[in-house]
């Protein structure tokens, strides 16, 4: 990816994600976290996709990202999580490849559904992982925390 291509690449998961922060009403002052919590998850998504190749690797790192800074944003701002976190997802949501397998199987194109449908279903695979793990894991964290104080 050249450096032109990159900047685009960054500015508009910038823009699209702050159009995300306002349909999902985040206050003013939270919309520019939740879309720099979209691009670091972004970048991630694309380093790792970059060196892997692996979509679902790509998209577990980004969600994994997504849910440690979204977990910090929360205790900072004294929010829910949720709300960042989703901020940070968004760039990772395969809508284009499920769209393309969608026109794939309409025009009968077999081979090609498969090759997206697989492309769709590890990128969601990625994300549902990388939020299930990470959630768990700062769960425990806090549960650890929780008893070391007592």
């Amino acid at each position: 990816m050249t450096p032109l291509e990159l900047t685009i690449n960054l500015t508009t998961t910038f823009i699209g994600t702050i159009g995300f922060t306002m349909v999902w009403n985040l206050r003013n002052r939270d919309v520019f976290l939740g879309a720099v919590n979209g691009i670091v998850s972004w970048v991630g998504y694309l380093i790792v996709n970059e060196c892997t190749g692996s979509v679902f690797a790509a998209a577990f790192t980004g969600s994994v990202i997504s849910v440690v800074i979204a977990e910090i944003l929360a205790r900072i701002r004294k929010t829910n999580a949720t709300q960042f976190m989703i901020c940070g997802i968004i760039p990772m949501v395969p809508g284009g490849s499920y769209y393309n397998t969608a026109i794939a199987i309409l025009n009968g194109d077999h081979a090609g559904a498969a090759a997206f449908g697989s492309s769709t279903a590890g990128t969601m695979l990625g994300i549902a992982a990388g939020v299930c793990l990470a959630n768990a894991f700062i769960y425990m964290m806090r549960i650890a925390a929780g008893r070391i104080r007592q």
